[in-house]
């Protein structure tokens, strides 16, 4: 902090979904490495926390998915700009979004759909090389990758990103895509679980009347839409069962 006297985030929790009203805030001047629990804590006091009952404990469901944070905040720190006096890093948490902005805009040479792609340029090597030691950066360039997945994964909008000006901003959506049904086999797929309530793959791929693997992958297709749950001991579990996700039980029952 010696060297960089403006690395600070500055935490806020807004009232609603404008910044006219603020009802939290915290100014995190620690140094960087140990800044990173502070502010993820200050994130989870902020947002919202659901409980789902899982096959053998209580899953603790989040409003926005904790890879996807835990990455945005790291790629704010190792990324920003410490030399441009005045400005800090700024997590800004609303009802519907969490807007992390940092000072300094993508590397020189480096473009928005580089970055995306899984292009990294380290502006600071110091910083970048103490975070990967420590553990906190796994792979380089594969931030940004992470937090449009894990976004992905927990069915929220795609995350928005994008530069403006001096400035990086990530913007990720508590909103749920709204889950659509697009090909013929789906239709009439979720309609046959509906009426029968749960479904194996061996069975669906008799339905289907395609082999076990390619029904496996269908099913997997139809649980990353949402538009499916698997119920099983496990993520992998071959004998699970395959039901209509309460989203869209809700969704049909509109």
């Amino acid at each position: 902090m010696q060297f960089f006297p403006d690395a600070i985030i500055r935490c806020v929790r807004f009232d609603g979904i404008s910044r006219t009203h603020s009802i939290d805030h915290r100014d995190i001047d620690k140094h960087l490495p140990m800044a990173i629990d502070e502010v993820l804590d200050f994130i989870a006091k902020n947002t919202s926390t659901a409980t789902k009952i899982g096959p053998k404990k209580r899953l603790r469901m989040p409003q926005y998915p904790d890879v996807a944070i835990r990455e945005v905040v790291i790629n704010a720190i190792v990324h920003s700009d410490y030399s441009i006096k005045g400005s800090s890093i700024i997590i800004a948490i609303f009802d519907d979004r969490i807007e992390i902005t940092n000072p300094g805009c993508l590397a020189y040479g480096l473009s928005l759909e580089d970055a995306l792609a899984g292009s990294s340029r380290a502006r600071n090597r110091v910083i970048a090389r103490i975070f990967h030691h420590l553990g906190f950066v796994e792979q380089w360039g594969s931030g940004l990758q992470k937090i449009m997945e894990s976004c992905v994964e927990s069915g929220l909008n795609m995350p928005r990103f994008e530069e403006m000006g001096s400035q990086f901003r990530v913007t990720i959506y508590s909103a749920k895509v709204q889950k659509t049904i697009t090909e013929e086999w789906q239709t009439r797929f979720i309609e046959h679980v509906s009426s029968i309530g749960e479904i194996s793959a061996k069975d669906a791929a008799k339905f289907l009347k395609v082999d076990i693997r390619s029904a496996r992958r269908r099913l997997k297709k139809l649980v990353n839409e949402g538009l499916l749950a698997k119920i099983g001991v496990s993520k992998n579990d071959p004998y699970g069962k395959y039901v209509i996700s309460s989203d869209m039980r809700k969704q049909t029952s509109n």
